[in-house]
Formats: structure tokens, C-alpha cells, sequence
């Protein structure tokens, strides 16, 4: 975005297409909102809510954010699952 920024006030900007500067705004928001979307997940993935870790995994995923952090938390989850049936399994054994 600084770089947009920079062409406009250098006035440079008229040398380009209205349709290459829409395009460049377009990608700088989709990578904004990837960014977004990774550090939500990043979060997600070290709290114990397994709704929002799946929420935030579903939203990660449509921003293709990299495979090896989608990868761990999807690790996340089977790992809640797993301490899930663990509790359920010992409350059981209790009552």
C-alpha cells in the first residue's frame, strides 16, 4: 500500500491504467485480509475454543494462507477433539 501511495503523490499514477490500479488495490486488501487471517488463526490455534479455531481455520483457508500453519492447526483441532473424548470418556467412568 505505501507503494501505491508513493505513485500517487509522485504523480506517477496517471501513467497507469485505471484497471491496473484497481487491480494492485484489490490484491494489497486480499493480502490484507490474508494477513488478517493467518494472525487470527495463529491465535486461534493456542486458545482452547474449538468453534472459533474452526471458524478462523474455514476463514484461512479461503484466504490461502500457508499450508504449514493451516497444517498445524488442523493438528489443533484433532488435538481438542481427542482431550474432548478424553474428559467425556472420564466423566463417564466417574458417575
Amino acid at each position: 500500500m505505501a507503494a501505491l501511495h508513493e505513485v500517487e503523490e509522485l504523480e506517477l499514477d496517471e501513467f497507469l491504467s485505471e484497471d491496473v490500479l484497481t487491480q494492485a488495490v484489490e490484491r494489497f486488501s486480499f493480502l490484507g485480509r490474508r494477513r488478517d487471517a493467518h494472525n487470527s488463526l495463529h491465535h486461534a490455534t493456542s486458545a482452547f475454543d474449538m468453534d472459533d479455531l474452526l471458524a478462523n481455520l474455514e476463514e484461512a483457508r479461503s484466504y490461502q494462507v500457508e499450508s504449514d500453519v493451516v497444517r498445524r492447526s488442523e493438528d489443533r483441532v484433532s488435538t481438542l477433539r481427542r482431550m474432548r473424548a478424553e474428559a467425556a470418556t472420564e466423566l463417564q467412568l466417574q458417575c
